[in-house]
């Protein structure tokens, strides 16, 4: 062997395991990436979450008082009615059907403001939950990717080598055992073994 085919050998084989390497830290980096970007989701979603219990708690304050509104308007009639001479209690049907009214608008607005809360709730939390699952696709489509990059990087490393011995033809036509005779032959058939 001369000396250059000797360099052009350990260059060879320097190469090689530069590109294992190479698929090795490539592969890590494609897992961290996800990792980093599941925690951005995994914030984003906690984000979300808070967003939807204030808006809980402000519909909930808007309800309370759309109530009060409604009491204090009852009270105002009351003591405007009773001030007119007219009658302010129960024997005042006229009254009493307004307040009525008052009260039951009141009810109806308080109602109204807190379903609105709920909604807008419920969709910052299917938000939420829609951004973890991004999150985790996102690493597990990672591994995949990662697993793909080290198979890639080994399957170039260890090809020559397998050509080279003639390994690679051997497996190539290698015919599976335990067919039945119907797998055989199609298999024969499309060229797969001999």
């Amino acid at each position: 062997m001369s000396g250059f085919e000797t360099i052009a050998g350990i260059l060879s084989a320097a190469g090689t395991v530069a590109g294992v390497a190479g698929s090795v830290a490539q592969a890590k980096g494609t897992r961290e990436a996800a990792e980093a970007e599941k925690r951005n989701q995994d914030y984003l979603a906690a984000q979300d979450e808070m967003k939807a219990k204030e808006e809980m708690a402000a519909s909930q304050r808007e309800a309370q008082q759309s109530r009060a509104e409604a009491t204090l308007a009852n009270s105002r009639a009351q003591a405007l009615a009773a001030s007119s001479g007219g009658g302010a209690g129960s024997d005042a049907p006229t009254i009493v059907r307004l307040m009525s009214d008052v009260a039951g608008q009141g009810e109806l607005n308080a109602g109204t403001t807190l379903y609105g809360g709920q909604e807008r709730a419920a969709g910052l939390f299917d938000n939420a939950r829609g951004r973890r699952a991004a999150g985790r696709a996102t690493v597990l489509g990672s591994k995949y990717a990662a697993f793909g990059q080290l198979a890639s990087g080994f399957g170039g490393a260890i090809g020559p080598v397998m050509n080279a011995t003639g390994i690679s033809d051997k497996i190539a036509n290698a015919k599976p055992r335990g067919l039945s005779p119907s797998m055989d032959a199609f298999g024969r058939k499309q060229g797969w073994w001999k």
